[in-house]
């Protein structure tokens, strides 16, 4: 970049990823007196801004997430408009996401604990209680839905936040926020909807409940709980509801956290928790029952090992964060349950993680090179 690019009253300093819809920015906020704040711009692609429903989205996104205020929910600080564009300013959160926490490798150095593990999924769930219980001016309940609740849109930050992130496809029950719109629009990630919502029926706030079951049953056991081998294939094991075996000798777990998995993965959305925060609570109560407190400083010790700091500046590892999120973004709207192109290969053992549908990993070979310099005398 050759000199500032300013959008609004923001200059964009980094792109951090580019996928079908739209663009993502870190960018620096100023103001009187030396102000400064790092943030985030999300816009629509100019080239995309006259086709009918794509700038809605971003409009939708930024009024539903105006609505919420919780500390494990990204924050909106505004919806602007430069050059014909619509774009949202939100909170930066210095950290990696879910699913990269989830596929790294460390050898011997620990990652994610399991006490941290259900922690996170806790916390998630007090974020989506808060977001589904949330009221309009009216009094009436705005019956939010996320719609993509995976481990790419859970941000872990460096000092221990866990955020709920992307409000981008979410529905309310308001004029403009989805009402009405027509439920066989599937939209998300196929591998982390509920049945109901691959099968195209309405949805309420149990959907994502559902959602997060599978993030905490890959948490546990370290597998993909809806893998086909192409994306059709794994869209009709959602709507069939094929589950794996959720007994705790299958998972590894106690037989209190199967239990806690078989109720929030329940095929029958009524046999779910209610809300968010009654499995919060029960992870709560089997975390206290262990004796092992966890929280924030835990998460950013953690974060400190897998990622440290040194990481930061590697400019292979931030093209692999770019390209990663860039594919994730470009499969998050599926248009009537359309298919992804048609001849994918299944997935081999080498290109498996625990957390990310494909990890094309990037190899990198270094070299050491000598400089000899001829001085003439």
């Amino acid at each position: 970049m050759s000199g500032p690019v300013v959008l609004g009253s923001y200059e964009l300093l980094d792109r951090i990823a580019e996928g079908g819809m739209a663009e993502v920015w870190r960018a620096r906020a100023r103001g009187a007196a030396g102000f400064e704040k790092t943030v985030v711009i999300k816009r629509v692609l100019p080239t995309l801004m006259q086709k009918a429903g794509f700038a809605e989205l971003l409009v939708r996104e930024a009024k539903i997430s105006a609505r919420l205020s919780h500390p494990s929910i990204v924050q909106i600080f505004e919806l602007g408009e430069e050059n014909g564009t619509y774009f949202i300013a939100m909170e930066y959160v210095h950290g990696k996401d879910l699913g990269q926490a989830m596929a790294w490798r460390g050898g011997s150095v620990e990652g994610l604990s399991l006490t941290l593990r259900l922690w996170i999924v806790a916390e998630v769930a007090k974020a989506l209680d808060h977001a589904h219980r949330r009221r309009g001016d009216d009094g009436r309940s705005l019956s939010i839905v996320h719609r993509d609740v995976s481990p790419q849109n859970i941000l872990l930050g460096y000092e221990g936040d866990v955020k709920v992130a992307d409000f981008g496809i979410a529905r309310a029950d308001e004029s403009g926020l989805g009402r009405g719109e027509d439920p066989k629009i599937l939209r998300g990630k196929y591998a982390y909807m509920s049945p109901e919502q691959a099968r195209g029926e309405p949805l309420d706030r149990r959907s994502d409940l559902f959602s997060l079951g599978v993030v905490l049953y890959e948490l546990l056991s370290g597998r993909r709980m809806f893998r086909g081998r192409t994306s059709q294939e794994t869209l009709a094991m959602v709507r069939e509801g094929k589950l794996p075996d959720l007994d705790g000798a299958s998972v590894g777990v106690a037989p209190e956290l199967s239990a806690v998995l078989r109720r929030v993965l329940a095929i029958t959305r009524e046999e779910r928790y209610a809300w968010g925060g009654e499995l919060a609570s029960e992870l709560t109560q089997y975390l206290f029952r262990q004796g092992q407190p966890v929280g924030q400083p835990d998460l950013a010790a953690a974060m400190e090992r897998m990622f440290p700091p040194e990481d930061l500046l590697s400019p292979n590892k931030l093209r692999v964060d770019v390209m990663r999120r860039a594919f994730d973004d470009a499969q998050a709207v599926s248009q009537a349950g359309a298919l992804l192109a048609a001849g994918e290969q299944p997935i081999s053992d080498e290109d498996r993680t625990a957390a990310v549908p494909v990890s094309r990993r990037m190899r990198v070979e270094k070299r050491r090179l000598a400089l000899l310099v001829s001085v003439e005398r």
